[in-house]
């Protein structure tokens, strides 16, 4: 399993009953070393599967829109005392207070590293093992949000805004949008996955079938996704997201959508472990060096094996300039 990650159902519930006005207070951030084997597993946990240490994050921003939330987790060697023995960190979570019972905190994200966990060193002789994580997550229009444990990441607001501006190579660029499941949009499978025998595509022109999804219901539409036993998670195709269910829907859903690109981690020695995805039309990425084109010891990039009477010579491109801007404007630039 590659990298992954998810609003639980329990988060869901919680993100889908903040309304307008309404806190969603952070409570604590864990990072473990346990693994897990599907997303339906991921979705149906209130905690990590081995929890290790308590991390910690940088202030969260609400976005200028105010339908989303994002700030980067931080796990530092260096924390609660110091690590005295070195593990594979292979997950981590958000938890909120239970707006019902603030006394109980709710597992509301959960991500995995999959296949590429990251060791983290012991804290010894000041040499501090830092790894960092970047998190949005979908929130109601209008709604606060506020943090109850301390916010002592090492990065700057500065660190915080590119991270987020560059989240798209990071694994956590992300789309918002609003979200419609109508009744009549649902069709039987021709082959059950599991109890869900129906399936609904919603058209949504920016999804990719690179990109990782989440989606958080209104609260009008909860009581209905309940009844019908719908999939807590669902699937990203070119232009359109797939959602499943057990039972045929009665109503129409609402909600809103969010879209994250995602790399991979290696886990192979220090900092991040990141592996540049390869560059599409829609994901920022890498490129390799393919025919005609030559990379020298120093990184510059030219071509090769073009004939030598197709390459411009200075004469050839002032006589461009001229014919271009006249006369005058050639004998300026000699």
């Amino acid at each position: 399993m590659e990298y992954g990650f998810i609003i639980t159902a329990a988060g869901r519930r919680i993100l889908a009953g903040l309304l307008a006005g309404q806190t969603l207070t952070l409570s604590r951030i864990m990072v473990g070393k346990g693994n897990i084997s599907s997303v339906e597993e991921m979705a149906r946990l209130t905690d990590l599967v081995q929890p290790v240490a308590e991390a910690t994050s940088t202030v969260p921003a609400v976005s200028a829109e105010g339908d989303s939330v994002s700030f980067i987790v931080e796990y530092r060697s260096d924390l609660n005392g110091g690590l005295k023995e070195g593990f594979w960190l292979s997950e981590f979570g958000v938890f909120a207070q239970n707006p019902g019972r603030p006394e109980e905190d709710v597992l509301i994200y959960y991500a995995t590293l999959g296949d590429f966990p990251q060791y983290v060193c012991t804290y010894k002789n000041g040499a501090n093992d830092i790894r960092r994580y970047p998190v949005t997550i979908a929130i109601a229009i209008g709604a606060e949000v506020e943090i109850t444990y301390p916010a002592h990441s090492f990065m700057t607001a500065e660190d915080v805004q590119e991270a987020i501006t560059h989240a798209g190579s990071l694994g956590g660029a992300y789309r918002i949008g609003s979200l419609s499941l109508p009744v009549g949009s649902w069709t039987t499978l021709e082959e059950s996955k599991g109890d869900y025998k129906y399936q609904c595509d919603v058209e949504v022109e920016d999804s990719r079938e690179t990109h990782y999804p989440e989606a958080a219901l209104s609260v009008e539409s909860l009581p209905t996704a309940e009844a019908c036993g719908l999939c807590p998670t669902m699937l990203a195709m070119e232009g359109a997201l797939r959602f499943w269910a057990k039972a045929l829907p009665k109503e129409d859903m609402t909600g809103t959508y969010a879209l994250f690109a995602h790399g991979r981690y290696t886990g192979e020695g220090g900092g991040s472990g990141y592996t540049l995805p390869a560059a599409t039309a829609d994901l920022l990425g890498g490129v390799k060096v393919g025919e005609g084109l030559e990379v020298s010891g120093d990184g510059r990039l030219r071509v090769v094996g073009l004939a030598e009477e197709s390459i411009a010579s200075d004469v050839d491109i002032r006589g461009m300039v001229e014919a271009g801007f006249g006369a005058k404007a050639g004998k300026e630039k000699k």
